[in-house]
């Protein structure tokens, strides 16, 4: 019997997919993100874009802090993962992108609210499903 190489690894019988579960994909949902150019077409045109981020030390950390708490809602759609987070030097988070569903924008503005504290919240995130 002539052994054939295997294009995964395999340890004590295991393979490498098994030390990273997959969450698990909402129903209607599919693994093909929407390009950029299909996001932007949903969302407001002319809204606030990467330029106008604040640059400051304080803006930049809340930016980073606010991102980081959106990646850790496992159950978010890609979309969702990729919403667009914007501090303004004008005190402002500028929410935008598209959420699978309103259940996902639910989730994404508590986290900007616990985070950005005083303030203000631009929500231009467009949701898909109602």
């Amino acid at each position: 019997m002539k052994l054939q190489a295997r294009p995964h690894l395999s340890i004590g019988g295991l393979t490498a997919l098994a030390f990273f579960p997959l969450a698990p994909i909402p129903s209607g949902q599919s693994l093909t993100p929407r390009n950029a150019a299909e996001n932007n077409s949903l969302c407001y045109s002319g809204a606030e874009d990467f330029s106008t981020q604040s640059r400051t030390k304080e803006d930049l950390r809340m930016a980073r802090e606010i991102r980081s708490g959106i990646l850790t809602i496992r159950d978010l759609s890609m979309d969702g993962h990729n919403i667009e987070v914007i501090v303004t030097a004008d005190r402002e988070v500028v929410l935008r992108g598209v959420a699978f569903s309103h259940d996902e924008l639910k989730k994404i503005i508590a986290i900007t609210k616990r985070c950005a504290g005083q303030y203000s919240i631009k929500n231009l995130v467009k949701t898909l499903k109602y």
